[in-house]
């Protein structure tokens, strides 16, 4: 069992940068797909209540979603940046090269026409680190002014969709204030850096009927690759052709720019890696190799990819990472335990198939679980989980710490974790768990914030 501390900073807290070695989980919303408050409840006796009254308290809930912090290793200091003269990032070599000063005004004023030499890294108090997001839903806005802002995010360098409902793709559009473009003498934008975005095929099927302006706009670079080598390999692919194509195009009198000229309308442009939405899977994020520990024994941090049904029949894509995943089938007598975290975040769900679960309970361990948690005990859902639900897959899995997310305004938060904490202790006093086997059995937050080991 992992012996690092688990502490939940409160939503007023100041961000500060995971140091190396170090990740940090961020609650940005932990409600369902209408919020909390829901419209129209007000005097019906429920959590909604409070969350008007208190807009920063813990019944306050946005769109489920969390945001993965991590150090960067490749990327001066914000000291050493500044210091360095002139600016020689291949990102502003890449602006310059594409006409970066622009003649044209956008809507919105001069100050809007470049998004990129400002736009070259995150930074936390002068650290460099990267945000990895898990969905985008209709409350992303509210969530970022609420939540995100604190850790002053520039840039989203990894999305990450669990399915395809407004509560994980309606705020998509916000995204291009979070990432790097240009605008040409032309008047059209250039993107700088496309959002390397993991989803499966079913929810791009959506994508092309709810935002095919954002599609459009977009590249598609094919099935996620489990290996640094294999997506190297891919992505050396997929720039020769389109290297290929705007060179035809220039030569056709078409748009400068090259094959990332969006045009003259701002809008956010995503880079498409799809998941396999039939077993579990290895995916390779780029960004993660970036926070590479010293001697560590693979470069990137270890991310899965597992599918889970959000109702009958429909697919909502979870996600198991950290350097402390690792599998009993694959254990070797005498050999312990890679070091690190493992973590598993499980956002929508009514049941798991057959799969999911033995991928789940191959695991050698869970540091913390994310669950779905629509509604108390003694109550059921056909597209969600429920605390009864969440309780069940406790025992099956045995996790160290489990919050619930998701929840509706059933679930009053102070009385609710009061009553999760009686159930835990009932499990122990019983027999059912050992003392400590599982720690905590609690609800996220907006704005909790979770230090671990990679």
């Amino acid at each position: 069992m992992s012996g690092f501390p688990i502490e939940a900073a409160p939503l007023g807290a100041s961000a500060t940068a995971p140091p190396p070695g170090f990740m940090t989980l961020t609650i940005v919303g932990s409600g369902v797909s209408t919020g909390i408050p829901v419209i129209g409840h007000i005097g019906r006796g429920c959590a909604c209540e409070d969350a008007v009254a208190n807009p920063n308290g813990p019944n306050n809930r946005n769109n489920i979603s969390i945001l993965l912090t991590l150090p960067r290793g490749d990327l001066p200091t914000l000291n050493e940046r500044q210091e360095s003269t002139p600016v020689t990032s291949s990102v502003a070599e890449q602006a310059k090269n594409t006409e970066a000063q622009p003649t044209m005004q956008p809507s919105g004023g001069t100050s809007h026409a470049s998004f990129t030499v400002d736009k070259m890294g995150n930074y936390i108090h002068g650290k460099p680190v990267a945000h990895i997001l898990f969905d985008c839903g209709k409350t992303f806005r509210d969530a970022y002014f609420k939540v995100m802002i604190r850790w002053n995010i520039r840039v989203v360098d990894t999305l990450l969709i669990t399915h395809g409902h407004a509560d994980a793709i309606a705020g998509l559009d916000d995204l291009r204030d979070l990432q790097a473009m240009h605008m040409i003498s032309t008047g059209d934008w250039v993107v700088d850096s496309f959002i390397p975005t993991y989803l499966s095929y079913a929810t791009m099927e959506t994508l092309q009927r709810a935002v095919d302006y954002i599609v459009r706009n977009s590249v598609e670079s094919g099935l996620a690759m489990p290996s640094p080598a294999e997506h190297a390999a891919q992505l050396s692919a997929c720039l020769e052709e389109r290297e290929a194509r705007a060179k035809a195009a220039v030569q056709n009198g078409e748009k400068a720019g090259g094959w990332r000229n969006i045009g003259i309308r701002r809008s956010t442009a995503l880079d498409f890696f799809y998941v396999d939405e039939s077993k579990p899977k290895r995916v390779h994020l780029p960004v993660t190799a970036t926070a590479a520990t010293a001697g560590a024994p693979q470069p990137e941090l270890p991310f899965y990819t597992f599918p889970v049904e959000h109702g009958k029949g429909y697919i909502s894509m979870a996600y198991a990472f950290g350097r402390g995943t690792a599998f009993k089938s694959q254990q070797k007598d005498g050999v312990p335990p890679p070091e690190g975290s493992c973590v598993v975040y499980i956002s929508d769900v009514s049941a798991i198939p057959r799969d999911s679960m033995l991928f789940l309970q191959d695991l050698v361990k869970i540091d913390i679980l994310y669950v779905d948690c629509l509604a108390p005990q003694k109550r059921t859902s056909p597209v969600h989980y429920c605390a009864d639900d969440m309780l069940a897959l406790t025992l099956a899995l045995r996790p160290r710490y489990v919050y619930g997310v998701g929840m509706h305004c059933d679930i009053e938060h102070q009385q609710s974790r009061t009553t999760l904490q009686k159930v835990l202790d009932g499990y122990v006093a019983s027999g059912v768990l050992r003392q400590g086997e599982v720690e905590c059995i609690d609800l996220a937050y907006d704005g909790m914030q979770i230090v671990i080991p990679q």
